[in-house]
């Protein structure tokens, strides 16, 4: 994680390591919200909360296993450009 350019993640162990290092994060959030949560990057320099605004979102606090309007665009319509613009400045 030290030698790390940049994460990419969610809400797990890889971020918060991530954190303590100051390391750049692409946060990325489907269908739940790091508001909702109270988990999103914390006193880092650079970061990046990747998501995309929909009514549907979120649909629940923890994340489904399915979507439940069956077209999972919370995911399926993330801007993929931005998350690798973000790591490769």
């Amino acid at each position: 994680m030290s030698k790390a350019v940049s994460i990419i993640g969610f809400d797990t162990g890889l971020t918060h390591i991530a954190e303590a290092f100051n390391k750049p994060i692409a946060s990325i959030w489907g269908s739940t919200v790091p508001e909702l949560l109270g988990v999103q990057p914390y006193k880092i320099d650079k970061v990046l909360i990747s998501g995309v605004d929909l009514s549907c979102r979120p649909c629940s606090k923890y994340g489904l296993a399915k979507c439940p309007r069956g077209h999972f665009k919370c995911m399926n319509e993330i801007d993929e450009k931005e998350i690798v613009d973000f790591c490769t400045e």
